[in-house]
């Protein structure tokens, strides 16, 4: 060691033997600190919930890992919460802190802060949504918008297709004397004419 030889300041780091000055010194990298006199090995990691794009002088010299991202520890960037989660706090640590998109609703992209919108009618999302068409409504029942599942017709009502937002009345001369009924059920048809005779 050099006693008398100038230190790199906090946020830099030596480079290499023998510099003359600070301005030899080279920016700590990002996700990285730097203290005063650091060398190439640098002094640590930026602290796991921060990101620190370059220069930190600390653990703790970054940035706030903004809504929406999280940042593991030695982030130099935020990374964003994938579609399908958001993230409605800062300073999320992982991937796991980002959370999973709420039932009835999708979440379209990523570093989202909240949801992007509600589910179809006629379709249902039951968490963790990318789109608003996550599972159609099975035939049968059906959704409006924001449904986190199907529901199923009312008797006197049927529903013979699947992606539907409202159910059918039963026609005359049929009945639909259960919930949730695809198919009417005939109650009526004329006689022909041999059975007539």
């Amino acid at each position: 060691m050099c006693p008398n030889c100038p230190r790199c300041p906090a946020g830099k780091f030596g480079a290499s033997t023998g510099l003359k000055d600070d301005s030899e010194c080279s920016p700590c990298r990002g996700g990285h600190f730097c203290l005063e006199g650091a060398t190439p090995d640098l002094s640590g990691n930026c602290s796991a919930g921060m990101y620190c794009p370059g220069a930190a002088e600390n653990s703790t010299h970054g940035f706030q890992c903004p809504r929406g991202y999280f940042c593991p520890e030695a982030s130099a960037q935020p990374t964003a919460c994938p579609p399908g989660t958001y993230g409605a706090a800062e300073s999320l640590q992982a991937v796991d802190d980002c959370t999973p998109c709420d039932s009835g609703a999708y979440c379209g992209e990523g570093g989202l802060t909240n949801v992007s919108g509600p589910c179809a009618p006629g379709y249902f999302c039951n968490g963790s949504a990318t789109h608003p068409y996550q599972f159609p409504a099975p035939a049968g029942t059906f959704t409006a918008a924001g449904a986190a599942g199907p529901t199923d017709c009312a008797n006197g009502t049927f529903n013979s297709f699947m992606g539907q937002s409202e159910c059918l009345e039963c026609p005359d001369r049929y009945d639909c004397p259960d919930d949730g009924m695809e198919f009417p059920c005939l109650l009526y048809t004329s006689p022909s004419p041999r059975d007539r005779g």
